[in-house]
């Protein structure tokens, strides 16, 4: 099975490189050259983790609340962002390409099944929030889950595995590549994995946008 399992600022490059054969449209004359005669590939499935989906420097509630975050504070995330964008002012056209979540809903349709993690002091948690909003809304199944009290890539630190919220995370990514792994290859672009079907499948019963379960180890799912 093709999954696609990628963290922080690897989310957005994974993201746009599966939406920018979609979006042909939105790309430079270089890039309609190299990816025209290619037919659109997706993975069987999608993780997120602490992904960056939204490069555009206006401030929303998470980036405002988390701005003194000690892994992602306001002056590096804006650092890290004009560098992509070459301090230019094209993220204020809300390219796609740089931008994910403000894909046209077609192409968002056409994702596999997707489920994303994220931490709750993270400044990029409203990245998450939206872009799983347009998704589900779009038909694509997966989960969304908030672990509350964790920040920006909680997973990348090996002495923080000890923590209840961070092993919960760990858990949940297993478990979700092991149901890709144990089913069916997905039917192309627009085509899903075919759910394993056990009791544990993640994907058995998507949950819809605005249900949510508090789970013991302090996290939360929608």
């Amino acid at each position: 099975p093709r999954r696609s399992p990628w963290l922080s600022a690897g989310g957005n490059l994974a993201m746009a490189a599966l939406l920018a054969p979609l979006l042909l449209h939105h790309a430079p004359p270089p890039v309609v050259e190299a990816l025209g005669g290619c037919d659109p590939v997706m993975p069987d499935a999608i993780l997120l983790l602490c992904p960056v989906l939204n490069i555009c420097r206006s401030p929303s509630p998470s980036r405002v609340v988390f701005a003194s975050d000690v892994l992602l504070p306001q002056p590096l995330l804006k650092a890290f962002a004009t560098a992509y964008d070459n301090d230019s002012d094209h993220w204020m056209v809300r390219d796609p390409i740089f931008s994910p979540v403000f894909a046209p809903d077609e192409a968002l349709r056409q994702l596999p099944p997707t489920t994303i993690l994220c931490g709750g002091l993270d400044p990029l948690l409203d990245d998450s929030v939206d872009f799983n909003t347009r998704i589900r809304r779009m038909g694509v199944p997966g989960e969304l889950h908030i672990y509350r009290s964790l920040p920006h890539t909680f997973v990348s630190f090996p002495h923080w595995h000890i923590l209840p919220e961070v092993e919960s995370a760990l858990a949940k990514s297993v478990q979700f590549l092991r149901a890709v792994c144990s089913a069916a290859p997905a039917a192309g672009v627009g085509g899903s994995a075919t759910p394993p079907g056990g009791s544990d499948d993640p994907w058995k019963k998507p949950r819809s946008v605005g249900s949510q379960s508090f789970d013991s180890d302090d996290g939360f799912g929608f």
